[in-house]
């Protein structure tokens, strides 16, 4: 259920970045990017003696989300930059 969730979530943020870049709104994909740069940055996993195992494998999951989330909105403008440039 959890791979099928992340895989609607990626999907919907896929849709996004790809209708942000054909509209033309590069300053808001990019601060997209910049929010995804910033999340992930936060979701990064500790590497303490303070922290307990069960908080890092759940910084080890948001961490996950974060890059899989990233990687399907900055592909989606890439894509479209892509058909932009060479196709239409």
């Amino acid at each position: 259920m959890k791979k099928n969730k992340m895989l609607i979530n990626c999907i919907w943020v896929f849709l996004l970045g790809f209708l942000l870049m054909m509209m033309n709104l590069d300053l808001l994909y990019f601060f997209g990017i910049a929010g995804f740069f910033v999340f992930a940055l936060w979701s990064t996993p500790q590497a303490s003696e303070y922290v307990t195992e069960e908080e890092h494998e759940q910084d080890k999951r948001k961490m996950k989300w974060t890059m899989a989330l990233a990687f399907s909105y900055v592909g989606a403008g890439f894509l479209a930059l892509v058909l932009q440039t060479f196709v239409l």
